[in-house]
Formats: C-alpha cells, sequence, structure tokens
C-alpha cells in the first residue's frame, strides 16, 4: 500500500460476475475505505482463536463471544488514516511476530460441539490460521 492508494484481495474461491460497481463505491464511503465481503460461520471468531493472539491485539475477549465469525472472501482497502491505524497496523505487526501470528499451542483441528455456548463462549482448542 505503499506504492498505490489501495488493494482488493479476492480469495481464490471467489468468482466475480457483472460490472455493476456504483453499490461498492457507495459501501467504501461508509466504511471509511474499505468494504469486506465475508460469509458467516456458525461460531465466533474468540471459540477458535488461540488466546495468546489477544496479547498482541486490541480485542475486547468477553465481546467476542458473541460476535460470529466471518470469513474475509474478498476485501478491498484504501489506505486512510481509519483503515491504517484500526486495522493494517495490527494485521502487520501480528504477521512479523511470531507469538502472534501463530500463538504457542495453536492447533489447525477444533474440539467438536454441541450447543450455542459451546460454539460461541468457549475456546476449541484450536486456532484458525486463515481466520483468526
Amino acid at each position: 500500500m505503499a506504492e498505490h492508494s489501495g488493494v482488493f484481495w479476492v480469495d481464490a474461491s471467489i468468482r466475480l460476475k457483472g460490472n455493476n460497481t456504483d453499490r461498492l463505491w457507495e459501501k467504501l464511503q461508509i466504511g471509511k475505505g474499505m468494504v469486506f465481503f465475508a460469509s458467516a460461520f456458525a461460531h465466533s471468531n474468540f471459540a477458535t482463536t488461540r488466546a495468546g493472539m489477544y496479547d498482541y491485539l486490541p480485542t475486547d475477549k468477553e465481546k467476542m463471544k458473541d460476535l460470529g465469525s466471518i470469513g474475509a472472501t474478498a476485501m478491498l482497502l484504501y489506505n486512510t488514516k481509519f483503515v491504517y491505524e484500526h486495522y493494517i497496523k495490527w494485521w502487520v505487526l501480528c504477521a512479523l511476530n511470531r507469538y502472534c501470528i501463530a500463538p504457542d499451542g495453536s492447533r489447525k483441528y477444533c474440539d467438536p460441539y454441541d450447543t450455542y455456548e459451546e460454539k460461541y463462549h468457549f475456546y476449541r482448542n484450536c486456532h484458525r490460521f486463515d481466520q483468526a
């Protein structure tokens, strides 16, 4: 983002259809320089993120328990002050620190769950490296 004012990242599983971008630009302005195209998962980020990562990111763990996890299948980001201070800065700092990006004890596969409480409010003994 040092060379360009924005970046459009798209997961390999995504297919773009059509060319009407009016709604995209509206959302970009509302979002202070960012738009996420996301799909919802049936669990919280809290349940699938190793606690060590929270030592490096400004996060309210209690609030995370009630927020559903989303998969960032595509995102359009512009290098605005808001995007930099709230997202890019923290992503880069975490990516450069082994203990943040892959906290000790991290494992890919999660323990199974049966209830709402288990999939939102309890840590499921795993770390979703791709979504944490």
